[in-house]
């Protein structure tokens, strides 16, 4: 019974990797060729419109599909490499690379990070989970509003502007659950954040105090 369990195990990682890999190719061609149709100057403003969402339906596909690899992985325990990691460190260097996106949004930015916080880790799936945070607090804001980040010695938090939500704030940990006002998102950020830190044994939560939207991560 145990070397079927691992037999079934192996299968189901093999097929979770092939497929993940098998779909990027066809999205990867479709891709190609859409944007050859679009550079066309012989197309209407009609069938131009169709394309340009034909182009966005299939980028959202291809990052369901990583996406959901990622989380199989992350519930397969594949992310093995652990290491100790400046927490500090790697937060404020995520952030410069968002500089350009806040400005465009006019989202003010302030923090207080502590100096030289570390904990271990996968260096991939901590950036991963920190990337996903700050996305979702960019994504989810509204036009002229704030993010605060604060770091301490055990706690991450991280809290932004944004629309009274119509869903229990705990739920948007589930996959595919988001608000009914981002009909773009996917439903799967806060989903990867959670896998992670219960990877981790981190314990996270999710609350709405107004029009702040506050996430916090105790490590």
């Amino acid at each position: 019974m145990t070397s079927k369990i691992i037999s079934d195990y192996q299968l189901l990682k093999e097929f979770t990797e092939n497929s993940s890999h098998e779909f990027q190719t066809p999205i990867a061609i479709i891709q190609g060729k859409l944007e050859n149709m679009l550079e066309e100057n012989n197309l209407s403003q009609s069938q131009m419109n169709s394309l340009i969402e034909m182009q966005s339906t299939l980028s959202r596909l291809s990052k369901m599909t990583t996406s959901l690899s990622l989380l199989t992985k992350i519930e397969n325990h594949e992310f093995n490499n652990t290491e100790k990691l400046n927490l500090s460190v790697i937060l404020r260097a995520l952030l410069k690379e968002y500089e350009e996106l806040l400005i465009l949004k006019k989202i003010t930015l302030s923090m207080d990070l502590a100096k030289d916080i570390e904990i271990s880790g996968d260096r991939v799936l901590v950036q991963i989970m920190l990337t996903n945070l700050i996305s979702n607090a960019i994504r989810h804001n509204i036009e002229s509003g704030k993010i605060n980040l604060t770091l301490s010695a055990n706690t991450f938090i991280i809290w932004n502007s944004g629309l009274p939500t119509d869903v229990n704030p705990a739920d948007f940990f589930e996959r595919f659950k988001k608000s009914n006002q981002h009909v773009n998102s996917l439903g799967l950020g806060l989903s990867i954040v959670q896998k992670i830190a219960e990877n981790y044994k981190y314990r996270i939560s999710y609350q709405v105090e107004d029009d702040r939207h506050i996430l916090k991560l105790n490590f």
